[in-house]
Formats: structure tokens, sequence, C-alpha cells
């Protein structure tokens, strides 16, 4: 799939923010393993890991709309998203249920006190 140049640099842009999450994730994995995560450095895993399904979510909607593929939005465009993507093999099956459960942490951590 060829993506046109603004479409491919927001992409690109979206990766390196993906990238960006993936080392505080490290530091933090790091860091849990020479003893327990503070309250304060729980909650920034929780938000890098938020961060990063926003990443692939983006790109996903990016590459979607760029073949003219919409999703609805309704109460569930976000899973939408995913379905499209895998029947059009934008992703794999595994990738898919990779992502779904980090929508699912998403959408945990967004709602739960």
């Amino acid at each position: 799939m060829s993506l046109e140049k603004p479409t491919k640099d927001k992409v690109l842009f979206e990766i390196s923010q993906i990238k960006k999450e993936y080392e505080v994730i490290d530091l933090l994995i790091k860091k849990m393993e020479t003893g327990n995560l503070d309250n304060i450095e729980l909650r920034a895993a929780s938000s890098s890991l938020q961060s990063v399904y926003n990443g692939f979510e983006k790109i996903l909607l990016l590459i979607l709309k760029s073949s003219d593929l919409y999703i609805k939005t309704d109460h569930a465009w976000h899973s939408k998203i995913l379905d499209v993507s895998l029947e059009h093999h934008l992703i794999s099956t595994q990738l898919e249920s990779e992502l779904r459960d980090l929508m699912g942490f998403r959408h945990f951590s967004r709602h739960a006190y």
C-alpha cells in the first residue's frame, strides 16, 4: 500500500510518538525489576500504554481514510477500526488481538476510579 506524502508524514509522526512511549515503558520496566513502582509510576505506565494504543488507532484511521474506508462514529467505532483493518489485511489476527487487549485496558483505565 502506498500512502500519499501528507498521510505518510502523519503516520511517521505517530510512530515516533509511540517509540517515545515505549522508552518510558522500558524505563518503568527496568525500575520495576529492582522494586515496586509507586503510584505515580503506575499512573505513568498506564498513561503510556494508553498513548501507545491511541497512536496505533490514529495510524489505522489515517490509512483507512486514505483508502476511502470510513468508520461511522457510533458507540462501537473503536472496535470497528480494528475489525475493518483486519478485514482489509492492514493488520494480522495476532496484532488485532493485541490491540483489542490494549483497547480494553484503555477503556478500563479511563472509566475506572
